[in-house]
């Protein structure tokens, strides 16, 4: 197919083909317009920039040239998503400083060391991804931790020089640049790391967990065992489930431990929240917004 003379200065989509020649499955998503609306139309999105202009979301992505070449031809501002998981090979880790995850990762890595050189991003709203090479022991799933999403099978990020509601957009970081390094191996680069990440994704899988130092600070206490309660509830735990695995993190990593009074407060309180339901992989023409948020 032979590529519009627009196109050929169109830096979405040169960055769409350059990551697909790199293996990346990518696919166009909505783009926030000038008078920062999404471009879907819809005055009331709220997922403005970010949701999936294909009409089988992610599940269209492809590293075809031909196929990226007709999407911006048709839609030449689309941002840039590129899906994760095994069929691109890379898992995201997507920190979110708006709620807390500059502090929750800190923590983790003054607990288990850092994550050695590899490729990141600075996302549009001003949070961090940080790419590592797929492992099936992480799929997608929103606040895995306070303010700390994991990307993978099912999910997608977007990719510089994609827009953002905020007015800022997603970029590479110049010294972690995946022109400059590959997504690291989290396993063989950080065991302990990845260890934690991986049974705190899949606890039926978990043996002796690492222990974080102890939790002293009786806010932090009580924000911990509700961010972990939250994450419980999304999976479709019950308030007695969570609550006796609430009641053995309290017991382990707090100190002193809480109450036991309001152990049960924080873990029945949850019961008010719905279970978070199974994503879906595709989106009606009308550009119903996508729940795997970049």
């Amino acid at each position: 197919m032979k590529i519009r003379k627009s196109l050929k200065n169109n830096k979405r989509f040169l960055s769409a083909c350059k990551y697909a020649e790199r293996g990346w499955y990518v696919f166009p998503v909505h783009f926030v317009t000038p008078d920062r609306k999404c471009s879907c139309g819809d005055d009331k999105c709220t997922n403005i920039g970010k949701h999936p202009i294909t009409h089988n979301g992610l599940n269209e992505a492809t590293v075809e040239k031909e196929q990226i070449i007709k999407w911006w031809m048709e839609r030449p501002y689309a941002n840039v998503a590129i899906r994760t998981g095994e069929i691109s090979g890379i898992n995201v880790i997507d920190i979110d400083p708006r709620h807390g995850g500059d502090d929750t990762f800190d923590r983790l890595c003054d607990e288990f060391g850092s994550i050695p050189d590899t490729v990141m991003a600075t996302t549009g709203g001003g949070g961090t991804h940080i790419f590592i090479q797929h492992n099936n022991a992480f799929h997608s799933q929103n606040n895995l931790m306070q303010g700390v999403d994991i990307k993978g099978d099912g999910g997608y990020v977007l990719a510089e020089p994609s827009n953002h509601a905020s007015g800022g957009s997603y970029e590479w970081e110049l010294a972690f640049h995946p022109d400059e390094m590959a997504p690291v191996n989290l396993e063989e680069a950080n065991k302990r790391l990845f260890k934690y990440l991986s049974e705190l994704q899949n606890p039926e899988h978990s043996t002796e967990s690492e222990v974080l130092n102890p939790i002293t600070n009786e806010g932090n206490r009580n924000g911990t065992l509700t961010s972990v309660a939250g994450g419980l509830r999304r999976r479709g735990l019950d308030g007695d489930q969570i609550s006796s695995i609430l009641h053995q993190f309290n017991n382990d990593y707090c100190s002193p431990p809480l109450e036991a009074v309001e152990v049960e407060r924080i873990a029945h309180g949850m019961m008010r929240y719905q279970p978070e339901p199974e994503p879906p992989s595709t989106i009606d023409p009308s550009g119903a917004v996508n729940t795997q948020d970049p």
